[in-house]
C-alpha cells in the first residue's frame, strides 16, 4: 500500500471469507479448533472474532466462563515448514501435493517432495519435485516431522546415509513412510517396487518388464464407462478450480486441463501421433505447457524418448533413452511405440511420462481428454473442410 501498488480485492477480502468459513463449520459441524501455519495467525484471529460476533447475532449467549471454554473457538499455529534455505512449502509456492490417492497416485506421491527443494541442474520443470531429491540437509528433519519412526532409528539411518549418500536410503525411507501413512502399507510397497522397477536400470535405460506390467493392469481394468466419466469429471472440475487459484508461474507446466493426470500413466489417442507431432505429444502428455514449448524443449536437447527393441543381449529388458531428434518435422512418434501401445517420454533428467496409446474411438468413448486435444480436433476439422 505504501508503494502505491494497491491490493487485489481477492487478497483484501480473503480473511473475511476464511472467517465466515469458520463460522459455517462451527455452526453446522461444531468445529471449534483450527490449526494453521504461523502465517495464518491473522486469519485464525479473524475467524474467532467472526464466530463470536455471529453467535451474538443468532442469540447464542455464553452464560458462564465454563460455557465460554466449552463452546468457544481456538486457533493453534505451528512454525512454517521450510527447507534448510528457508523456502516455504505450500500451493502459492507451486509445490503442494495431494494426499488423497484419487488426486495423486501412490507412485507419484512416493516421488513427490513435500517441500520445494533444490532442483537437479538442468531440470527444466521447477514443479518436478521429488521426495527422493530431498536435500541431505533436510531429510533428517523431515523424517522427524513426517514419520513416527523412533528417534534412535532415524539416527541410525542418518549415520548409514552419511557413509554413502549416493544410495539415498534416508530419502527412500521418507518416501515410503509418507505413502504408507497416507495410502496404507500395501500401496507403499507397490509404489516402492514400481519406483525400483522404473529406475533400477540406471539413468540411461528404462524397464520394459515394468512397462508391460503397468499397461497390462490398465488393459485388465474393466470399469463402467459412465461411472468413470462421472468420477473423472468431478475430479477434473475440482483440480481446475484448485489450479486457477495458483499463480501462473507455479502451474505453467501442469496438466490442469487433463482429466487423467492423477496417474503416472496418461492415455492418448493414436491420431495425435504423426510425422512432426512430437511437440504436440509432449504437450498432451503434460511435459510441456504448449506445443511451442515442446518444440523448444526438443531443440534445447531436453526431451527424450525410450527406443523400442534397444535392450542389449546382457539386459534385454533395459531399453535405452535417446534424445528426440532435432529434425522435428521428419520424426514420427509412431516409430517409437513399444508393443504398439506405449510411448515413454522424459523431460529433463527425471520427469518421466508413460503414455498408453489407444484408438481415437476408444479415447472418446471413455470420455478422456488431454491438453491440446480440442484444438487439435478443431484444426483437423477445419483442414478437412478446406480440402472438401
Amino acid at each position: 500500500m505504501e508503494n502505491g501498488e494497491g491490493m487485489a480485492f481477492s487478497e483484501f477480502s480473503y480473511p473475511l471469507f476464511q472467517a465466515y468459513d469458520w463460522w459455517h463449520m462451527y455452526n453446522n459441524h461444531g468445529v471449534q479448533l483450527q490449526l494453521g501455519g504461523s502465517d495464518q495467525y491473522g486469519n485464525l484471529c479473524a475467524g474467532m472474532d467472526a464466530v463470536s460476533h455471529m453467535r451474538k447475532l443468532h442469540g447464542i449467549q455464553q452464560e458462564t466462563a465454563q460455557d465460554s471454554i466449552l463452546n468457544g473457538t481456538f486457533g493453534l499455529t505451528t512454525p512454517l515448514l521450510t527447507t534448510a534455505s528457508g523456502e516455504k512449502f505450500g500451493k502459492s509456492a507451486g509445490n503442494a501435493v495431494w494426499l488423497d490417492k484419487d488426486m495423486m497416485s501412490s507412485f507419484d506421491l512416493y516421488q513427490v517432495r513435500l517441500l520445494r527443494l533444490i532442483n537437479d541442474p538442468g531440470e527444466t520443470n521447477s514443479s518436478a519435485q521429488y521426495f527422493l531429491k530431498t536435500a541431505d540437509n533436510d531429510v533428517e528433519r523431515y523424517l522427524k516431522l513426517f514419520t513416527f519412526l523412533p528417534m534412535q532409528h532415524i539416527d541410525l539411518i542418518m549415520e548409514d546415509q552419511r557413509k554413502d549418500e549416493s544410495r539415498r536410503k534416508a530419502q527412500h525411507l521418507l518416501a515410503k513412510e509418507v505413502v504408507e501413512l497416507a495410502h496404507g502399507a500395501e500401496d507403499a510397497n507397490k509404489a516402492e517396487a514400481a519406483h525400483k522397477e522404473a529406475f533400477n536400470q540406471g539413468t540411461h535405460t528404462f524397464s520394459l518388464s515394468g512397462l508391460r506390467r503397468s499397461i497390462a493392469e490398465i488393459n485388465s481394468t474393466k470399469q463402467d464407462v459412465k461411472e468413470r466419466e462421472d468420477q473423472e469429471t468431478k475430479l477434473f472440475e475440482y483440480k481446475k478450480a484448485y489450479a486457477s487459484s495458483i499463480p501462473q508461474s507455479a502451474t505453467e507446466t501442469t496438466t490442469a486441463s487433463s482429466k487423467q493426470d492423477s496417474s503416472n500413466i496418461v492415455t492418448l489417442p493414436i491420431s495425435l501421433l504423426s510425422n512432426g507431432s512430437f511437440p504436440r505429444v509432449l504437450h498432451a502428455a503434460g511435459l510441456a505447457s504448449s506445443s511451442s514449448e515442446g518444440r523448444r524443449l526438443i531443440t534445447k536437447r531436453g526431451a527424450y524418448v525410450v527406443l523400442p527393441n534397444s535392450g542389449r543381449p546382457e539386459n534385454p529388458y533395459g531399453l535405452s533413452w535417446e534424445q528426440i531428434p532435432e529434425a522435428i518435422n521428419t520424426t514420427d512418434p509412431n516409430e517409437y511405440l513399444i508393443d504398439w501401445e506405449a510411448l515413454v517420454l522424459r523431460s529433463g533428467k527425471s520427469k518421466i511420462q508413460v503414455c498408453h496409446i489407444i484408438t481415437e474411438e476408444a479415447f472418446e468413448a471413455q470420455g478422456l481428454t488431454c491438453p491440446g486435444w480440442e484444438e487439435f480436433k478443431l484444426r483437423r476439422a477445419t483442414a478437412e473442410e478446406e480440402t472438401r
